[in-house]
Parts: C-alpha cells; structure tokens; sequence
C-alpha cells in the first residue's frame, strides 16, 4: 500500500474509482479504473474480512474478480463492462419493506384506516396485507460496498487516469447498527468552496435529495416524506447531507476557518445508526460526485 497516494487531503491523485447514480432502479454505479484492476485483479475470497463477515452475517459466498460480478451471492454487483477505461458495477438498492400473505394488524384487512375511513391504512398502503422488513439482501450490498471501500486502500502505485479522486469512503457495518466517514481531495473541497460565493452563501443540489428519496423509497416503499427529511447544503466549503433519522447525517470533522481552498478534509457522520441510512447517504454522495464531475473540479 501506497501511503501517499492516500494523501488526497493534502495533493490530489489520479482517481482509481468512482461513485455515480442510476435513477432508474434506482442504483449505485461503482467505477473502478483498469488501471487498479490490473494491479489489484481479485479480492481474495478467502481474506479475514471477507470470511468474518460470512460467518457473521450468514451469507453464503463471495465473488472476487474485478473482470466478473462482484460481492457477496445473494446481492452481487453485475459487471457491466469497461467504459471510458473503468470497470462499472452496477449496485442495485434492493427492497427491504416487503408484502406477505398475513392479514394487516393494523386495518385487520380492511384496507381503510381504522380512525379515518375516508383513508386507506398506512401500515398496509391499502393492501389490507402484512408487510415485513427483510435485510438480508440490503446487508450484501452494503457488505459488499465495504469490502471495496477497505480493498480501494491498497492502491500501489498511480493510475493513468487525468480526473482526479475525488473520494474515499469509509463504511462499518455491525449487527443492527452502521457507520460511514471518509475523505475528501483537495480539488473537491476547492469545487465546494467556489460553490460558495461567500462566507454567508449557504447553495443545496436538489437533485442530492431526490437520489436519496429514490434509495429510501426502494427500500421502504413510496410514503409521505417530510421535506426536512433529505437534506444537503453547503456552507464555507462544509457539506452536509441528512437523510430520515434522528438528525441522522454526515458532516465535515473540521468547520469554517478549519476549511480552506488547497486542503482536503476528512468527514464523519452523526447519529448514522443503520444500512439503510447508510446506503441513503452514499446514495447522495454518488449524486453529487456526479454534479462535481459534470463541473469539472481542478
């Protein structure tokens, strides 16, 4: 492992992957650079990590190859072959709130609220059916995720890539809780800054907001969002992003004078508790890792 090229904080480094988002599905597409692939073909299934988590979330097998599918079995990230000299992978959010056969407990079938009968039940959406949450495939993912993420520190040497990285991300995922931080480069904190016209602008990316009601809504169905739940904004450099929760969202590890053009930082998150959160909020920063590549950050 290269420590420096790590560094993004301080210098920026020739991108070795990438986070972009698919409405439709909606997905998470992950981009890795042949580059790295080539130095990196394979995570070894049989690593510590991979085997731990295994073992500890009952999954059944793990796909290494970068020039295949990737992940774990039963949530696999499809290979959807080299573009602009990435591999992409395509990280589809899986639903977790699921119907069944069960009579609703809530209406007892009746479909109708059981105080307003001019409104369906909300429990059911109407279906007069039980609904259940079921993780497992949405913990592959994120397992999955993670084993990138950790993997991606293990680059040796630069790639040839002209864009710089503009992201790395760190993900814990436990039994019943969850955890994201990460690092920002240096040309992606300067891009933020410039956003920011001065000390008191404070600019939101709507469309942050929809990538993540897209995730959240695939996994929990379509319901009545609040407007103050997914949130981003921008101020002094500082980005935030929450998402439903209790204050439940990522934010800098540094504020205002702390943040400065020709410096990275790192960030962390508040309150962030479970992996759909998690995946949520790596929702919005594929969304907005797309608007900063359309804007062209250097």
């Amino acid at each position: 492992m290269n420590n420096d090229l790590l560094m993004i904080v301080s210098e920026d480094q020739p991108c070795w992957f990438e986070l972009s988002f698919q409405k439709k599905g909606p997905a998470i597409i992950l981009k890795v650079h042949e580059d790295f692939v080539n130095q990196n073909p394979a995570v070894p299934t049989d690593s510590p990590l991979v085997q731990s988590y295994i073992k500890e979330f009952n999954l059944s097998e793990f796909y290494g190859d970068f020039k295949n599918n990737f992940g774990f079995k039963e949530a696999k990230f499809k290979n959807l072959g080299i573009k602009n000299n990435f591999y992409e992978y395509l990280v589809k959010i899986p639903k977790v709130r699921t119907i069944t056969k069960k009579v609703c407990s809530s209406c007892r079938g009746t479909k109708v609220d059981i105080i307003d009968k001019e409104l369906k039940c909300r429990a059911c959406n109407g279906t007069g059916k039980q609904y259940e949450n079921k993780w497992q495939k949405i913990k592959a993912t994120c397992l999955g995720l993670n084993v990138f993420f950790s993997f991606s520190y293990m680059i040796e040497k630069r790639t040839s890539c002209p864009l710089p990285q503009l992201m790395l991300i760190d993900t814990y995922i436990g039994e019943g809780n969850a955890s994201l931080g990460g690092v920002y480069s240096v040309s992606f904190v300067d891009w933020l800054i410039k956003k920011c016209k001065d000390k008191e602008h404070t600019i939101s990316f709507p469309g942050i907001n929809e990538a993540m009601k897209e995730t959240y809504g695939r996994m929990f169905g379509k319901r009545l969002f609040s407007k103050y739940d997914f949130r981003n904004y921008i101020r002094d450099g500082g980005l935030i992003i929450s998402c439903p929760g209790q204050a439940c969202d990522i934010e800098p590890n540094v504020y205002g004078s702390n943040i400065h053009k020709g410096r990275g930082y790192n960030f962390g998150c508040h309150n962030v508790d479970t992996i759909a959160q998690q995946i949520t909020l790596i929702s919005g920063l594929a969304l907005i890792h797309d608007i900063a590549r359309l804007q062209k950050p250097d």
